[in-house]
């Protein structure tokens, strides 16, 4: 008969949890490097650590918003090479893996049993990682359900179109340690909840707000079960201890320059630059009611258990705060997004209406099951294994994939550019600079944080838009200004661009999307009178 001790089985059942985990992020899908928002998020740090030519970007040199992200962009590059980031975002996902399981477990004893916990892993994770999104698209009729089962999908995400996860590295990433933060307080460990809460806000500065909500919760639980008036204070003084250098940062760096700048600069970003994130009427509907009522219904599941007040408590806060914008209209308030406290209640709630589900399922074909235990585990293992192989395949997939916005175009300004190039480009074309590496005059998707650089950027699009709006002499005077105000040295087109036409354009490249173009020098234009 073989033995084993329990050091030696505490070692195998932590080395399986860390192979769960480990499938539990390969399965969640990443986009290549250097798209859609990395293109904003990663800029400082490409910057800072040398990369192309990108120190001398208008954007690049504009007040850091997320200076610690960058600082671990920055090293990264230096030390560890780019395709450290995927690792970096498959290791998040782990730790959010790790803590979603461990709620569940918490609240509702999922690691009861292995055959209750090894079905919620595979349903929690073939959920997280939208892989019903595929087959539904299949059977006619169920396309509608596909929102909710994307990978950051309705019952995953939050409202206002904001996630944590997302599908790349990026500071909201970081959001995953407030779902940490929450485990550790049910595993009565609330100095490395508030610790992990101060994580996810010195990342993200979005995440002050949820931050301190979880802290006042924490102080309040505290307060009422242990009657422990001095661990509550102590906890929150340790909680603002360890967040005051991001928050001292913060206000340093975008306190109000003059008020009608810093009225400006809001009315820019939440009317004009995020008002699907930023107004409650721009995205309150249908989908944002339906996962309300997840909440509502996970809050009513759990009202026995100890996570009911830090759930509650964090709805009523997005409820009184989204409710208090609305009343007042408050830009600043906006801009604080309270509503982005779904992120971390969305997440959780569907995964906790998960378990129940499967605890339901479990006591009701409870002596059918007891006869099947071992085809139940062989099914349930074989199904962990295909998610392990998916996985691996599509990691290696990506690591093989071209960078986001690696275009012909981008290839050629890369490898001609001279120190002193500026680029014009459509404002749309957001993928440009961190592809070819090169300064460019503005693009629509990355914005500026700070009040006098929100409006200067603002001015750049507008101008921007205007030129390539325009045709003939109207145009090359509007490109004539853009060339003395900012030294614009090329301009790039797409194809069939009425712009084509201005005479001070000189074609240096086309392909069938595009065309650069160089702007000709002062003594062309004066011969060809435009001065």
């Amino acid at each position: 008969m073989i033995t084993i001790n329990l050091n030696t089985k505490a070692r195998l059942l932590f080395g399986g949890q860390l192979l769960l985990l480990l499938i539990f992020a390969l399965s969640f899908p990443q986009w290549p490097l250097y798209s859609s928002h990395q293109n904003t998020y990663l800029l400082h740090g490409l910057a800072d650590a040398g990369i192309g030519f990108l120190r001398l970007d208008w954007l690049a040199q504009t007040t850091d918003p997320f200076p610690a992200f960058s600082v671990l962009v920055s090293l990264t590059l230096q030390t560890l090479g780019e395709n450290a980031f995927y690792f970096f975002f498959i290791a998040i996902v782990a730790i959010y893996g790790y803590s979603i399981l461990g709620i569940a477990s918490e609240v509702f004893g999922m690691d009861s049993t292995s055959e209750k916990y090894l079905t919620y892993f595979v349903l929690l994770t073939v959920l997280e990682a939208g892989l019903l999104a595929g087959p539904l698209l299949k059977f006619h009729g169920l396309s509608p359900f596909v929102p909710m089962f994307e990978p950051n999908g309705l019952l995953t995400r939050g409202v206002a179109y904001q996630s944590i996860l997302g599908q790349i590295f990026q500071p909201s990433l970081f959001g995953v340690f407030l779902i940490l933060s929450i485990f550790f307080f049910l595993r009565e460990k609330p100095f490395h909840a508030v610790a992990c809460s101060a994580i996810a806000a010195t990342f993200h500065s979005s995440y002050f707000l949820s931050a301190a909500v979880l802290t006042g919760i924490y102080m309040a639980v505290i307060l009422i079960k242990d009657k422990d008036y001095r661990k509550a204070l102590f906890l929150g003084a340790t909680s603002l201890l360890l967040i005051a250098p991001a928050l001292l940062y913060a206000y340093l760096n975008f306190r109000p320059t003059t008020p009608d700048i810093y009225a400006q600069a809001q009315s820019i970003l939440v009317d004009g630059r995020i008002p699907y994130h930023a107004i409650v009427a721009k995205w309150f509907g249908q989908s944002a009611l339906l996962q309300i009522l997840i909440i509502v219904w996970s809050i009513y599941l759990v009202r026995r258990t100890k996570i009911f007040p830090i759930l509650l408590g964090m709805f009523l806060a997005a409820v009184l705060l989204t409710a208090v914008q609305m009343l007042t209209g408050s830009k600043s308030l906006a801009l604080l997004l309270p509503w982005r406290i779904s992120t971390v209640l969305v997440p959780i709630a569907s995964s906790l209406i998960l378990a129940k589900l499967v605890i339901m399922v479990f006591q009701i074909l409870n002596n059918p099951l007891s006869k099947w235990v071992k085809p139940l585990q062989s099914v349930i293992l074989a199904v962990i294994l295909v998610l392990g192989y998916l996985g691996i395949h599509q990691t290696i997939t990506l690591l093989h994939t071209p960078r986001a916005g690696l275009t012909a175009s981008a290839r050629f300004v890369a490898s001609t550019y001279q120190p002193g190039n500026l680029y014009l480009i459509p404002t749309d074309m957001e993928l440009f600079r961190l592809a070819a590496k090169v300064p460019i005059l503005v693009d629509y998707q990355s914005n500026p944080y700070k009040d006098t650089d929100v409006v200067e950027w603002f001015n750049r699009v507008e101008i921007a838009n205007n030129f390539y709006a325009a045709s003939g002499q109207t145009a090359c005077n509007i490109l004539d200004n853009i060339s003395d105000k900012y030294k614009i040295t090329d301009v790039i087109l797409k194809s069939e661009s009425p712009s084509a036409n201005c005479a001070l354009l000189h074609q240096i490249y086309k392909d069938a999307d595009f065309a650069i173009y160089a702007v000709r020098g002062d003594e062309a234009r004066a011969n060809l009178g435009t001065r």
